[in-house]
């Protein structure tokens, strides 16, 4: 099967790290790489905490039923999608 072609935004990324780290294979080269492609998740991460906080409300109060069903919602969607053990 042939190789897929990448699109402009994926060749301008990998252009950049090859510049930036040089063209071999290294451990700095893939740390840098993992910190890069962790950024969506861990804003993901922070919007679901700062939208869970805004509607929290105190057990038993009206709202309490809508909360919990939002948190587990997001707790559902907010796995990083690379581990193995998906929340469902």
């Amino acid at each position: 099967m042939p190789r897929r072609a990448h699109s402009p935004s994926t060749a301008l990324n990998s252009v950049l790290l090859d510049v930036l780290c040089g063209q071999a294979r290294t451990l700095g080269k893939f740390k840098v790489l993992e910190l890069v492609a962790g950024v969506p998740y861990l804003s993901w991460e922070r919007v679901a905490h700062i939208a869970i906080t805004h509607i929290h409300r105190r057990p038993g109060m009206p709202g309490a039923s809508r909360t919990r069903s939002l948190t587990a919602t997001l707790s559902r969607t907010t796995s990083c999608g690379t581990c193995s053990s998906s929340k469902s």
